[in-house]
């Protein structure tokens, strides 16, 4: 018996040592979660709140990183190479809970892989199954968007990756001098 409790002793204390490297080397949640649900199914930890507390780490950014990794396969891939975040997640529970699962990955089916589309849009699109016909994207090659409560504005451009750095360098001097000029007007 001392032997098993020592064997679980050493085999906790590496794990806790595995998650410091993790963190330190700025790991996604994603990829935490991962690590949390395989401690979890080794049985290293019996529960979500001893394994925070025998790593060092919070209940509720346990909870969420393995939140973020319970997201169905087949709603995870519409959000296509952004990934799903933990607000997203959050969102997509509120939408599972209001639609159930079965409906949620029927729409998911239905609206498939979408780059194209904001994390707002395919939230909209999954909530209700349809994609809505003209977007603001459709109608502009540009846009700039202002989140509330945030002090900085979210540039979007068609084809970014067609761009070099030199005419990335290039549009982020034509922004500031154009950021210049509002602020003279003022």
């Amino acid at each position: 018996m001392e032997l098993a409790e020592s064997e679980l002793a050493r085999q906790r204390a590496d794990c806790k040592a595995k998650f410091l490297k993790l963190r330190q080397s700025n790991a996604s949640p994603i990829d935490l979660g991962r690590f949390f649900d395989r401690l979890l199914a080794d049985g290293v930890w019996a529960t979500q709140g001893t394994l925070a507390e025998g790593i060092g780490e919070s209940p509720i950014k346990v909870s969420r990183c393995l939140k973020l990794i319970r997201v169905p396969h087949q709603i995870a891939r519409v959000f296509g190479a952004r990934g799903v975040s933990r607000r997203t997640a959050t969102f997509l529970t509120k939408i599972t809970a209001h639609i159930g699962e079965q409906k949620l990955l029927e729409n998911a089916s239905r609206v498939g892989v979408r780059n194209d589309l904001t994390v707002r849009e395919i939230l909209s699109a999954l909530q209700t199954g349809n994609v809505s016909g003209e977007r603001e994207a459709d109608r502009k090659n540009v846009r700039l968007i202002g989140m509330p409560n945030e002090e900085y504005l979210r540039l979007y451009l068609p084809n970014t990756t067609k761009l070099s750095k030199h005419e990335i360098g290039r549009l982020e001097a034509k922004l500031e001098l154009a950021m210049q000029m509002l602020s003279s007007l003022r």
